[in-house]
């Protein structure tokens, strides 16, 4: 539990700059009721994440995001397609979901 305060404590100290790009997924047009397919607004906050400032390497061929992180907002969201990151070679992305409510709603089309 410490080192969770400490390292939050780190990242509020920082400047703005270097501070951990966020998301949102509803900004996006993601819709958290679950009724409409969110499957594009994901696709493309995961896309605008990859393509974001990177922060050097982590290691040799691994640019680092800086702790980016895609926001689910909590909510339901429906998913018609697997979600495929878009690139190799990047790290320091989390994806986030903030209440245990959240869930994906896999969309099966009849064809």
């Amino acid at each position: 539990m410490t080192v969770l305060v400490l390292l939050v404590m780190q990242a509020m100290n920082q400047p703005p700059a270097s501070r951990p790009h966020v998301y949102e997924v509803t900004s996006y047009g993601a819709d958290p009721t679950g009724k409409l397919d969110s499957t594009e607004a994901l696709l493309k906050a995961i896309t605008d994440a990859f393509n974001g400032p990177s922060e050097g390497f982590l290691m040799k061929g691994i640019a680092n995001l800086g702790g980016a992180y895609i926001n689910l907002q909590g909510g339901n969201y429906r998913i018609s397609k697997p979600l495929r990151l878009p690139a190799a070679g990047v790290g320091n992305l989390m994806v986030r979901i903030p209440t245990k409510k959240s869930q994906f709603l896999k969309q099966m089309k009849v064809m």
